[in-house]
């Protein structure tokens, strides 16, 4: 198996994210052959696309070209002294982050192994628990209440597998009770109790309802891969939270959830669908 592989070509081209804004995706080719690719969700740092084009595919990949595939440190110390050096142009964390992670998978890819295990090692799996987010878009409730959001959050599920059938069982049963115009708290709060008992579960014991704003750790704005890890590894006593909202196209957050094990996802109803191919990427992992 390789030890050392060159990198032999950088590209970032345009691309749309899910919601139809102008993005980059970044294709790193190591040998002859292998190939990784990523991208992240449009933000601030892509009005000026078409430099921060220019910049990965001359500055970044000159700089890059030649170097081990498999020296992620190394890779990423140059990504991050070039966040300094070209910040006038545009070239942001989130666009490092992209770079880097393009980098990981062209690694997992020349060893043959999944991007969780490349990161996480061959350690006991820890999957995540979701957190389903519905928000209330009808009638008077999202004007005149200050709690935007509630959560179904499983109780100690046998499986990530469980998790999902609980989350999405309680979705549809949700979705066929929700046809009233107006609710306040109260009202809200018995209709998700009555949809978890139709649903077959026991409200507490099996699924926990919360009501406000989950906010989710921003991955693709830690910086480069070692960055995010070294990040989340800090926060050992704080919650951990991948927003699978914000998946393009690829099983990026899955991995990386697995691979850092973070304790807990948030997917919105509805499913987006990155979110859904993230969560039956998650649903693969658990299965291997």
């Amino acid at each position: 198996m390789y030890q050392y592989l060159p990198i032999r070509d950088i590209y970032a081209r345009e691309i749309l994210d899910y919601e139809g804004n102008s993005t980059i995706e970044v294709e790193v080719l190591a040998g002859e052959h292998v190939v990784g690719r990523a991208s992240v969700p449009s933000s601030e740092s892509m009005k000026n696309l078409e430099l921060v084009l220019q910049c990965i595919n001359g500055q970044i990949a000159e700089i890059l070209i030649g170097k081990n595939i498999f020296d992620q440190k190394g890779i990423d110390e140059i990504l991050r002294k070039m966040i300094a050096k070209e910040k006038g142009v545009g070239l942001a964390t989130d666009v490092i982050f992209c770079i880097s992670s393009a980098v990981v998978r062209t690694a997992a890819a020349a060893k043959k192994i999944p991007v969780y295990r490349y990161l996480g090692g061959i350690g006991n799996k820890k999957m995540p628990i979701p957190i389903m987010t519905l928000s209330g878009e009808k009638g008077e409730y999202k004007e005149h209440l200050n709690i935007q959001e509630f959560q179904i959050i499983p109780v100690q599920p046998k499986s990530f597998r469980e998790s999902i059938r609980m989350c999405t069982k309680i979705r549809h049963i949700w979705e066929e009770q929700y046809t009233q115009k107006n609710f306040n708290v109260q009202e809200m709060i018995k209709l998700l109790e009555q949809t978890i008992e139709l649903s077959g579960y026991r409200l507490e014991e099996q699924v926990l309802v919360k009501m406000g704003t989950v906010i989710p750790f921003h991955l693709y704005s830690m910086g480069t891969v070692t960055d995010a890890a070294q990040n989340i590894n800090k926060r050992e006593y704080e919650p951990i939270i991948f927003d699978m909202n914000q998946e393009i196209e690829g099983t990026l957050l899955a991995d990386f959830a697995v691979a850092f094990q973070v304790p807990m996802i948030r997917i919105d109803v509805p499913f987006r669908r990155g979110c859904v191919i993230g969560c039956n990427q998650l649903l693969r992992i658990e299965d291997v």
